[in-house]
């Protein structure tokens, strides 16, 4: 459980470090930083076919959360 949790963590942070990378390239661009139409789009590709695990309504809000953390993250990005 430990290394799967540290794998986590190491995946949620490697996703915020590139939406950071996509955030400044926006902004370079002049381009607006929240997409929600993409963000619907990436939600529903991940949750696709169900899996053995947690109810499908608190694995989307969790994955909801994580998406709107990068995108606040890039948001605050100085890059």
């Amino acid at each position: 459980m430990d290394a799967l949790n540290l794998t986590l963590r190491g995946v949620i942070q490697a996703r915020a470090r590139l939406a950071r990378r996509i955030g400044a390239v926006k902004r370079a661009q002049g381009l607006t930083l929240y997409d929600p139409e993409r963000e619907g789009q990436m939600l529903h590709a991940l949750m696709g076919e169900p899996e053995d695990g947690l109810a499908p309504e608190r694995l989307s809000e969790i994955l909801a959360e994580i998406i709107a953390a990068c995108r606040e993250s890039a948001q605050l990005s100085d890059d």
